[in-house]
């Protein structure tokens, strides 16, 4: 009788252990078969409205894609150029926003509205750009990081 209780203990454990080694296989297979994530921008040029708000009701209509790349080297000239931006104090009343900026990113998508002036022969004035879905903050883009991006938009734009 103890060595039917034995010989059941050992089936059990020779299960247990196999289910075990089972469920690591597919993790580890489930894994490596996982698509890398890609980065991605849009920019899009927008109509001019009277105002930011009339844009975000007609901005799906009035919209067009000039746009999408995945070149990470572009991705980081436009984050780049936000990480060292400044914070505007008070920005009230704008005009409306020349672009609308989309960049997925590791699996986050944000969304901004840019205001630029690519027609700028000076190269002393600063973009403006406002998260989509803060537009009661402004940041300021540095005069070097405007500069690079007039220059990207205006080769995409030809």
């Amino acid at each position: 009788m103890r060595k039917l209780g034995f010989l059941c203990v050992c089936i059990i454990l020779v299960l247990v252990s196999v289910a075990c080694n089972t469920k690591s296989e597919k993790k580890e297979g489930n894994s490596t078969s996982q698509k890398p994530v890609q980065s991605q921008i849009t920019i899009t040029e927008l109509q001019k409205k009277n105002t930011l708000q009339e844009d975000e009701l007609q901005v799906q209509k009035d919209k067009s894609v000039i746009v999408k790349v995945d070149d990470s080297d572009v991705i980081k000239k436009f984050t780049n150029a936000m990480k060292d931006s400044e914070k505007i104090q008070g920005v009230g009343n704008v005009a409306p926003p020349n672009y609308e900026v989309t960049i997925k990113e590791d699996g986050n998508e944000s969304s901004y509205y840019l205001w630029i002036n690519i027609n700028d022969k000076t190269k002393k004035s600063n973009a403006m750009y406002m998260n989509k879905g803060n537009t009661n903050t402004g940041y300021k883009i540095t005069t070097d990081k405007t500069n690079s991006l007039i220059k990207f938009l205006n080769k995409i734009k030809k």
